[in-house]
């Protein structure tokens, strides 16, 4: 994939994941995943600064972010930060430490929280869901990073036959 055309489609997966977050008639649940899933693809198309962009940019969204969701939204926040993290600080092979990195936090909360306080419900629909996305989006991360060096791959092919 030519990195001109994923530029062009990182930017405009972010455009299309702000118009979710300001869409009156998207739920919360709906909000969170779509932005979960729109950082991991704009992350994986237009590299580690739109990707933190993305972050920056569902974090603003949610200022005015619905009671319920007060105690999911921060576990999510941090679990993106530990994603786009752990991607960007390995080479090569990244995602399924980053996936994981993603994934800890919501299950830990979701078995220790109710230990610790009982006041603590994690519903199980918003957890099965964000797990979704980011599997989606890990999912999909991978294949265009396997597109890239394919296309790579075979750029060089060419000039080596040119030359």
């Amino acid at each position: 994939m030519r990195r001109s055309r994923s530029l062009l489609l990182a930017w405009a997966a972010l455009i299309l994941t702000g118009l979710l977050l300001i869409l009156p008639g998207a739920t919360a649940l709906w909000r969170l995943t779509g932005w979960s899933l729109g950082t991991i693809l704009i992350d994986a198309l237009g590299g580690p600064w739109l990707g933190y962009l993305a972050l920056l940019a569902g974090s603003l969204g949610f200022l005015r972010i619905s009671p319920g969701w007060t105690l999911v939204f921060p576990i999510l926040v941090g679990c993106l930060w530990i994603y786009l993290i752990l991607k960007h600080a390995f080479p090569r092979g990244a995602e399924l430490i980053a996936a994981l990195g993603y994934l800890l936090p919501f299950l830990a909360f979701k078995l220790l929280g109710p230990k610790l306080d009982r006041s603590i419900h994690l519903g199980r629909t918003p957890v099965l869901l964000l797990i979704a996305s980011d599997l989606v989006g890990s999912l999909l991360a991978l294949l265009i990073a396997r597109l890239r060096r394919r296309d790579q791959t075979g750029q060089r092919r060419l000039r080596r036959r040119a030359s």
